[in-house]
């Protein structure tokens, strides 16, 4: 069983707006996969939530809105509703994510660990890797 502890960066046009790290998770997963997808449901929440605010301000997003995963098995979960067998012990409420790539809300891509930007929430990383994604989040000193 793995307790995980996720965080996550939500850009709007290229520009940071939102970050955290979450604490440990609330629920034991059963495998890593299974973590995988709930962080990516506790993600899609926070985009959910950013969406509605920009909408009530006028900006009406039209396009799915993209959510990167390091984890190609949460991204098959998302895009693929017929993966019932390998997910059993995966409960409902952790495949919100699902929900809203369904519904055209999100879209999940893949993306390289190495490119992942959101590790530097969660993880303690080498000087050249934390300054190169400090570089991508446009933080500079």
């Amino acid at each position: 069983m793995v307790r995980s502890t996720s965080g996550g960066m939500i850009f709007v046009n290229g520009c940071l707006i939102a970050w955290g790290r979450k604490k440990k998770q609330s629920s034991i997963g059963l495998s890593t996969n299974e973590m995988e997808v709930m962080a990516a449901s506790m993600a899609s929440q926070d985009i959910v939530k950013i969406r509605n605010a920009v909408d009530q301000l006028g900006w009406k997003q039209t396009e799915p809105s993209a959510l990167l995963s390091n984890s190609k098995g949460a991204k098959a979960l998302a895009d693929n509703s017929i993966m019932k067998g390998l997910a059993k012990h995966i409960l409902r409420r952790e495949l919100y994510v699902r929900e809203q790539t369904q519904a055209g809300v999100l879209r999940m891509y893949n993306v390289q660990t190495e490119l992942n930007v959101s590790d530097m929430l969660i993880k303690a990383l080498a000087t050249n890797k934390f300054l190169k994604f400090r570089g991508l989040i446009m933080v500079h000193f």
